[in-house]
């Protein structure tokens, strides 16, 4: 999850396993994660539109694990916010991607992360009908957006 600067002095560790940047890499919160056995990983947001160009795919994980490397993240958290349609190429690509970043940052750290973020339902929420079963088989979990429950895209509707 993405958080202030200094938000995270108040943690409680203990219950802490992983922690997203989406915002500026910092070292002290890498060193201070580091030390209560806590990962901290990239948020790696890959727009949707790019899914069927192979070479942006490859292009996009490469730079991805080279920012890793450079900052000595312990992995990456795949965020994609966008629609995507069932029964569609671009659903099966997504899948692809995932399963791609995942071989390339464990060829460079056998202990390299990667987890996605799903909606709290498989059912399509806001038009994501993301492959949840595929892309949990190719990461080493999913985070489940439970307090994304309304939905960005639509707006509320009545009961």
């Amino acid at each position: 999850f993405s958080t202030r600067k200094d938000d995270w002095r108040h943690y409680d560790w203990s219950k802490i396993t992983t922690i997203v940047l989406f915002r500026d890499w910092d070292v002290e919160l890498m060193c201070h994660a580091h030390s209560k056995n806590v990962r901290v990983v990239l948020a790696g947001i890959f727009p949707v539109a790019n899914l069927t160009n192979a070479s942006q795919r490859k292009s996009w994980i490469a730079s991805m694990l080279q920012k890793a490397k450079d900052s000595y993240a312990d992995g990456i958290n795949v965020d994609v916010e966008e629609p995507i349609a069932k029964d569609t190429l671009e659903r099966q690509l997504l899948v692809t991607l995932v399963n791609d970043t995942r071989n390339a940052f464990l060829s460079q750290n056998k202990f390299a992360q990667v987890t996605f973020d799903v909606a709290w339902s498989p059912e399509c929420v806001d038009r994501r009908c993301y492959d949840a079963v595929g892309l949990a088989e190719v990461t080493d979990f999913l985070v489940v957006m439970s307090y994304d429950e309304q939905g960005q895209i639509f707006r509320p509707q009545a009961c």
